[in-house]
């Protein structure tokens, strides 16, 4: 099988974090099949085509100028929030994908698209070479879903899709709910996982770099720095009390300036400017560091597909403090392999949020148990499966 693998965003560089899943997704299915052929839109710098064993990666241009385009930087909905006149660019992105992808889809070629765009993309060159595609629907689209211009949207694009692949369990039943005509062909697919464990030598060089002492712990929240992740929310639970013990590390992309000059302002206007630090993006092989050292992962997001960051620190047994919503309970039970919390105010969280915190033991034990819940996600594995559903 030779697989054409559309996607608007992709590591554009070694150590970059854009889109990690979809890359470590690829290069498992490089594993498995004769060729993986990787479609998506050049941000700035990239050269054109990479090879890696069974796998090349084709990066095509969509615009002018150098800017912050559609595709990368906080993604495009976020971007196009952000800028709507980056709707320009959509033809330019929908044409330059179809046409790059055009020429692979020959003899056994199956299209995988990630993310909505490439599934119209998708459907169109299935229309015109005939060749069978499946969709992975992720991260933001299930708001876009319900809405009545993302059920045309979804409509297009999942009618003519062999299968449809969602990340997690709530997205494969939101989606049947909402397409009860092609329930039959909506699957759950969960993300791999696979995490190195730092050794105590560079864990301690690690803390050094990062002057962190243990008379002031960290709490560390990952993931792209834009309003739905709810930082906000994070900052009022130190300024309720967390900041007389521990500081917060956000990791993340900090492509929205809006955001995070809102995010820098709140800091400041608390007085946390010693306490909480906006990292901004590191390589991925760094988040493992960053987890394991921690006292505990915190997400107050107030809407997720399955976060990888939260798979890395379940498989690395952080303990987990997260915000009440389905992907966080899908992973995890309150109380049992860690902790949930509502996002309502911060008044009330902070109290469970901080007599957690004082039982460190107990975390721990929660986090040891937590780990089961991904000890038999790999990427190989989940690879296997997407192959599995595309040959039947």
């Amino acid at each position: 099988m030779n697989i054409v693998y559309l996607t608007t965003s992709y590591p554009r560089f070694d150590g970059d974090e854009a889109s990690i899943f979809v890359a470590r997704l690829a290069e498992a299915l490089a594993k498995n099949v004769e060729s993986v052929q990787v479609i998506v839109p050049r941000d700035s710098s990239e050269i054109k085509l990479e090879q890696r064993q069974n796998l090349s990666i084709h990066r095509f241009s969509y615009r002018l100028g150098i800017g912050q385009g559609l595709a990368f930087g906080s993604g495009i909905f976020p971007n196009l929030r952000a800028r709507p006149w980056l709707v320009l660019q959509i033809p330019g992105l929908f044409i330059g994908m179809f046409l790059s992808a055009k020429r692979f889809c020959k003899g056994d070629a199956v299209v995988i698209s990630n993310w909505i765009l490439s599934a119209w993309v998708a459907r169109f060159l299935k229309f015109f070479s005939g060749k069978p595609y499946a969709y992975i629907v992720r991260g933001m689209e299930m708001k876009i879903a319900n809405s009545l211009f993302g059920r045309l949207l979804f409509s297009f694009a999942i009618s003519g899709a062999k299968k449809v692949f969602c990340v997690s369990e709530t997205f494969a039943r939101e989606l049947k709910l909402l397409f009860p005509k092609y329930s039959s062909k909506i699957l759950c697919i969960h993300n791999g996982v696979e995490v190195s464990i730092p050794t105590i030598q560079e864990s301690s060089q690690f803390l050094t770099e990062e002057k962190i002492t243990s008379e002031k712990p960290y709490l560390v929240s990952i993931g792209t720095v834009i309003p739905r992740k709810n930082f906000e929310f994070l900052i009022d639970l130190f300024a309720e009390g967390l900041a007389k013990k521990f500081r917060l590390i956000i990791v993340g992309r900090l492509s929205d300036q809006v955001y995070v000059e809102r995010l820098k302002e709140k800091i400041k206007s608390v007085g946390l400017e010693d306490v909480v630090l906006l990292k901004g993006e590191v390589a991925p092989a760094r988040i493992p560091l960053y987890l394991t050292n921690a006292c505990a992962f915190i997400s107050a997001s107030l809407h997720e597909g399955i976060p990888n960051a939260l798979l890395e620190a379940l498989a690395l047994e952080t303990p987990v403090l997260l915000s009440d919503i389905p992907a966080h309970r899908e992973l995890v039970e309150d109380g049992e392999s860690g902790v949930i919390f509502s996002v309502v105010s911060a008044k009330e969280a902070i109290v469970k949020v901080e007599s957690t915190l004082q039982e460190q033991a107990k975390l721990r034990e929660r986090a040891s148990r937590a780990v089961t819940k991904v000890s038999q996600r790999d990427w190989n594995t989940t690879a296997k499966e997407y192959l599995v559903h595309l040959k039947t």
